[in-house]
């Protein structure tokens, strides 16, 4: 609107300041439109002058508003004498219930013993002494509520209520508009993902030793060799990968792979494929089994990558049977501080100077690992104090993939590599923060500074950084 019938005062940011536009209006983007795009539509730019214009021609006649606060408060103390959940508008008793909020409103609690009094009835002692402690409350309340910290707290809040729908308006898009089931600018940007923690196992559960060997140590290695071993019986299985075996696996595990047949040394093994072999293997298991793993963190992701890749059938055995992990590095750690190093071989010379075990076989190491807890005499406490549940694996494994997959998208934003880890970790990915800018002339700037679970911003609060996000996406608009 440019009538100088309608304003004599400049309200277009952009005739503030041309300059932060270039001097070109097509640069400015509005805040309450979608995309920021500008309105373009001469008959809804008519009938809005008209609109503004009879508000103009009269403006003279207008005066600022005062508050509603006593209003809303009179209407607050009728609503408790006739609920709107009832039908009270026509009954006989509407009357006398409005005439009783009145009251209350001018006189206080204490109306009801004045019209006791009126009546020549008894006020009664207990109902004196509870309208006495209300009209307290209330005059200590309002006292309370006029001071200059209670009103500066309720600026405070207002500006947060403000702020967060603002950030909600950012984040979810377009929710309440005409038209809606054929709106383009409906996407949900999610809210802030937060890494998972360690929960550690609990309750009754069975000491399973166990060790895989496998094709490397990248999240798509598989598994070569799994085996386990219980007071009861020991498990041993060699499987066929889906992908070949590095070269520094099979220089530590002696296992190749030719014409799809697993070798070791040279001499070839009995081996099955990979869904047999887990699926035995879990299945041999014993309920509620704490697989117990020479660190484990590797041992477990390997087997949780496994099984889900395989099917859910598998995955669901996998939470069935396995209650979760437990890793004998840390307690190694504890027990033995002095040693150089605490690789299972390490541990192993020193407590058991003659053994033969074939280590970096997955059979031999377990057997190995289990005789050295059994030397050390390890409590069950240890073990669930070291433990964490299968559930946590997956879901980080499932955190871990989604952080992967945004960070490969934020590959051109013009921020350090930490804080492409950081963005990447809260959820985001390179069009989410598109989706940020083009709603919002502040989207990028509300969404990165949206305080997460512990109050702390989402991403950053750091202007330089927030700076150098929005004008990376100025330049790709220019272009």
């Amino acid at each position: 609107m440019t009538s100088a019938k309608i304003s004599d005062h400049i309200w277009c940011r952009f005739k503030k300041d041309p300059s932060k536009f270039n001097n070109n209006p097509a640069n400015m983007k509005h805040k309450g439109l979608p995309y920021g795009k500008h309105l373009i539509d001469s008959n809804l730019r008519k009938a809005l002058e008209d609109v503004f214009q009879k508000q103009a021609d009269k403006s003279d006649k207008l005066s600022s508003m005062g508050s509603t606060q006593a209003n809303e408060s009179f209407n607050n103390i009728v609503a408790s004498k006739a609920p709107k959940t009832y039908h009270y508008s026509e009954s006989e008793s509407f009357d006398v219930r409005v005439a009783a909020a009145v009251a209350q409103k001018n006189e206080g609690y204490g109306y009801v013993q004045k019209v006791f009094k009126k009546s020549e009835l008894s006020p009664g002692y207990f109902n004196a002494k509870l309208a006495l402690k209300r009209d307290v409350d209330r005059s200590r309340k309002r006292k309370s509520t006029s001071t200059k910290e209670a009103k500066r707290r309720r600026i405070d809040l207002k500006a947060k209520r403000s702020y967060s729908q603002q950030v909600a308006q950012v984040r979810e898009g377009d929710t309440y508009v005409s038209g809606i089931e054929n709106a383009g600018d409906t996407e949900e940007i999610p809210s802030t993902v937060r890494k998972p923690i360690v929960t550690r196992v609990h309750g009754p559960c069975t000491l399973v030793h166990f060790d895989v060997e496998s094709t490397g140590l990248g999240n798509d290695a598989d598994i070569t060799q799994i085996a386990a071993q219980t007071e009861k019986g020991a498990f041993s299985k060699y499987v066929i990968p889906r992908v070949p075996i590095t070269p520094e696996a099979t220089h530590v595990t002696g296992i190749s792979m030719a014409s799809g047949q697993l070798y070791k040394d040279g001499h070839r093994l009995p081996a099955v494929s990979l869904k047999i072999g887990i699926t035995e293997f879990l299945n041999w298991l014993p309920e509620s089994s704490l697989l117990v793993a020479h660190n484990a963190k590797f041992d477990s992701r390997m087997l949780v990558n496994v099984s889900s890749s395989i099917g859910a059938s598998v995955s669901d055995l996998l939470v069935t049977k396995v209650t979760g992990f437990s890793d004998t590095l840390a307690i190694f750690r504890k027990l033995h501080p002095d040693l150089e190093n605490h690789k299972q071989v390490t541990i192993a010379e020193k407590l058991i100077p003659d053994h033969n075990f074939s280590l970096h076989d997955a059979m031999d190491d377990v057997h190995c690992l289990r005789t050295l807890c059994l030397l050390e005499n390890i409590p069950m406490e240890s073990y669930l104090k070291e433990s964490f549940t299968t559930v946590y694996v997956i879901d980080k494994k499932m955190y871990n993939e989604k952080k992967i997959g945004n960070r490969r998208s934020l590959e051109i934003l013009p921020v350090t590599n930490y804080m492409k880890d950081k963005i990447a970790g809260s959820g985001l990915c390179y069009s989410h923060i598109k989706l940020a800018y083009n709603r919002s002339d502040d989207g990028i700037y509300n969404l990165f500074i949206e305080p997460d679970g512990d109050k702390k911003p989402r991403e950053t609060k750091s202007k330089k950084i927030l700076d150098a996000i929005v004008s990376h996406f100025d330049e790709q608009i220019k272009k």
